[in-house]
C-alpha cells in the first residue's frame, strides 16, 4: 500500500511524462508549474527538506530526471482548504477509475 506521500510523487512523475509526450508535439513547452497541498513534497522538490524515506527518495530521483526535460519545473504549496475545486476533481476521476475497474 503506497503512502499518501508516494501517491503525490507517483502523479508528479506521470504528469512529467504526459508533459515529455506533449513536448515531442509541441517544443515551446519548457515550463511546467505543480501546484500542491503536500507541503512535504513541495519542500522535498523545492530542496529544502531533505527526502529520508527509502521509497521517497526513489520517487524523487525519477522526478528529478524527468524535470530535465524542461527549461523550468516549479513546485508551490497551496493549502487543501484552498483547493477544494482540484480535490473534488481528483476524488471523482479516482471514483471514475474504481468504478471501470470493477466492470
Amino acid at each position: 500500500m503506497a503512502t499518501n506521500n508516494q501517491a503525490e510523487y507517483t502523479a508528479i512523475i506521470l504528469a512529467l511524462e504526459a508533459a515529455q509526450v506533449y513536448q515531442k508535439i509541441h517544443p515551446e513547452l519548457t515550463t511546467i508549474h505543480f501546484f500542491m497541498d503536500s507541503e512535504l513534497a513541495v519542500k522535498q522538490l523545492k530542496r529544502e527538506y531533505k527526502v529520508r524515506d527509502a521509497k521517497l527518495q526513489k520517487l524523487f530521483v525519477q522526478v528529478w530526471n524527468a524535470m530535465q526535460s524542461f527549461r523550468l519545473v516549479t513546485f508551490q504549496h497551496v493549502p487543501r482548504e484552498q483547493n477544494k475545486a482540484a480535490d473534488r476533481l481528483v476524488n471523482e476521476a479516482i471514483d471514475a477509475a474504481l468504478l471501470a475497474a470493477k466492470i
